[in-house]
């Protein structure tokens, strides 16, 4: 069980510099939020390779524990990001 996004990944690298890339496929188990794989610099016409390759043979028909998320322009994903900020209405 899996929802594999396609789309702009940001990853820090270190304290003051990050790996930017616009166009990775990423797969995260539903149940542990676990990377499963992820593939980097995948134009759109190759996606399809892509996720054959990991075993997912055809976008449309992804079986019900597969889910599939394009990010649109302007969305990124930061893997491993923990918003650790809490909100207080005393404030």
């Amino acid at each position: 069980m899996s929802i594999i996004f396609y789309g702009a990944l940001v990853s820090p690298t270190s304290l003051t510099s990050y790996l930017a890339l616009p166009h990775a496929v990423i797969s995260v188990t539903r149940k542990t939020g676990t990377i499963e794989w992820i593939e980097e610099d995948v134009p759109a016409s190759q996606l399809q390779d892509i996720l054959a390759m990991h075993g997912h043979p055809n976008i449309t028909k992804l079986h019900g524990w597969i889910q599939f998320i394009q990010l649109k322009t302007g969305e990124f994903l930061m893997p491993g990001f923990i918003d650790t900020h809490t909100v207080s209405e005393l404030c």
